[in-house]
């Protein structure tokens, strides 16, 4: 198969599938439980990489502005090695090199519910001087009030089973006609 693509989207290709597929090990390294389908969609996704690599490497060899392969890959690669080594496994004992630097409670905090362009989300703390701090998310049941300026809206749709939940019609530019069961 002839790949037919420009260095730069190349590029940004590669490093995708690369960050996509150690958000999966991730995701999946952190579940409590994992399906066949999971498997199999991690493995089909490190098939595509390795293909990507050939791939890749070989049009390396003749467009010497590409970056090679492990230049491109070997930084998020060997931080996702060297992350998942150092977690604590859930037999041992916790050692002072996995405990934290600090601690603060959450008590209180406002913060903005963000999603990265990975679909996944993180919240983002504002301080003074247009300075922020994101933080991952790893609590998986923590209550939220939306704020009355957050102009958001609750959509319920015939054809969807999934209400949602996104930006108030003003902000949309959406004209909603009037409800009759009011």
């Amino acid at each position: 198969m002839k790949l037919d693509i420009s260095p730069s989207y190349l590029t940004l290709l590669a490093a995708a599938l690369n960050e996509t597929v150690m958000a999966r090990r991730a995701a999946l390294s952190r579940a409590s439980s994992i399906s066949a389908e999971d498997e199999e969609s991690l493995l089909s996704l490190e098939i595509c990489q390795g293909w990507l690599e050939e791939e890749y490497t070989r049009l390396a060899q003749q467009q010497p502005q590409l970056l090679p392969w492990s230049q491109l890959v070997s930084a998020p690669l060997q931080q996702a090695k060297t992350t998942e080594a150092a977690a604590p496994s859930t037999s041992s004992s916790v050692t002072a090199a996995t405990l934290p630097v600090q601690v603060t409670s959450a008590a209180g905090t406002s913060g903005v519910l963000c999603r990265d362009f990975d679909g996944e989300y993180f919240f983002r703390v504002e301080h003074a001087h247009d300075a922020f701090t994101d933080y991952v998310l790893l609590h998986d049941d923590l209550p939220v009030t939306i704020d009355p300026q957050a102009l958001a809206s609750f959509y319920t749709y015939q054809d969807q089973e999934q209400p949602i939940l996104d930006h108030s019609p003003e902000v949309l530019g959406l004209a909603l006609p009037p409800r009759s069961d009011v």
